[in-house]
């Protein structure tokens, strides 16, 4: 230990002898040494020129001089031990545990030997340290030399969550009664095979369709093998497709909750339905909404009222 002692106080009177020269500081910088294993050093408000070779007073020695700036200030990625000697030449031995950050201004003239410490040693200076810093004009090597590349931890990253799945539709078995109601289309009368149930009319989507194809409201019917879904185009003439309008037994059926999707204009509807027969029936009022046509109810007729020249009144 007294070697290093004299080692230190040695090096310090060598950066007495040697005027000082101005530097734009580097902001911050990481660096690694290959005679300090394991030790990454971030340097801030670090000099751009550093010195290295053998010590003059111990050229079996070789030596590091690193230069800062009076903000300059040194961290470490592992404990290690500093060596440091003040203006009376009295040593005092500091550790700094890893991720410390230590000024320079407090620790100037320190120094951290290297892992065999008989091998030589890297001494910090700050700027304003009058004694030690005026070596800085002989300081010839670039300190970017000796950057390291320091991976950031990777902010961890939350735990996928399973998309929420749309709630399985309840199926329901309910009896479809066939409608007592007359119809009529814009003050025409229409056949519809429609039903009754729960108290509200249920049409087929096609008949409705073809009832109210060339009026305001027509609209075309399709359907999309990307979205398994019915596809409904509110403008577009209605293209038949056969069995539309056909009129029904009369008699009570069973219907069943249907699981068919309905988009309008490209956006889903929300439309309650049935399947009679293997066919979907749409209540009457949840299609006038959504495509905008008026139905009312004529109680002294018993009539349904279907209007494609007005819209739709809740």
């Amino acid at each position: 230990m007294k070697k290093r002692v004299l080692t230190v106080i040695l090096a310090v009177l060598l950066l007495a002898a040697v005027p000082m020269a101005a530097a734009a500081n580097i902001p911050s910088l990481d660096i690694a040494v290959p005679e300090v294993s394991g030790v990454v050093m971030k340097l801030t408000e670090v000099m751009p020129n550093y010195s290295y070779g053998p010590f003059f007073f111990n050229p079996s020695q070789m030596s590091y001089y690193i230069f800062f700036g009076v903000e300059g200030t040194i961290s470490f990625n592992k404990d290690v031990e500093l060596v440091i000697v003040d203006e009376n030449y009295q040593q005092t031995n500091v550790t700094v545990e890893a991720g410390n950050v230590v000024k320079i201004s407090e620790i100037s003239g320190g120094s951290l030997y290297f892992d065999d410490a008989s091998k030589g040693f890297i001494c910090f200076v700050c700027e304003n340290d009058s004694l030690r810093f005026s070596s800085y004009s002989s300081a010839d090597l670039d300190i970017n030399q000796l950057a390291v590349a320091v991976e950031t931890p990777a902010e961890p990253q939350p735990e996928p969550q399973p998309e929420p799945q749309p709630a399985e539709p309840e199926i329901e078995y309910v009896q479809a009664v066939p409608s007592p109601q007359k119809v009529l289309v814009n003050g025409e009368e229409v056949a519809f095979d429609a039903y009754n149930i729960k108290g509200n009319n249920y049409f087929k989507l096609r008949d409705l369709a073809m009832a109210l194809s060339g009026s305001e409201k027509t609209f075309e019917i399709g359907w999309n093998d990307a979205t398994r879904a019915i596809d409904i185009t509110p403008g577009l003439p209605y293209t038949a497709v056969g069995g539309e309008l056909v009129p029904g037994d009369g008699q009570p059926v069973q219907a069943v909750t249907s699981t068919a999707v309905v988009y309008i204009n490209g956006e889903k509807a929300d439309l309650a339905a049935y399947n009679i027969r293997g066919n979907n029936y749409f209540k009457l009022r949840d299609l006038g909404a959504a495509l905008d046509f008026g139905v009312s109810y004529d109680a002294e007729t018993n009539t349904v009222l279907i209007d494609t020249t007005t819209g739709y009144t809740p």
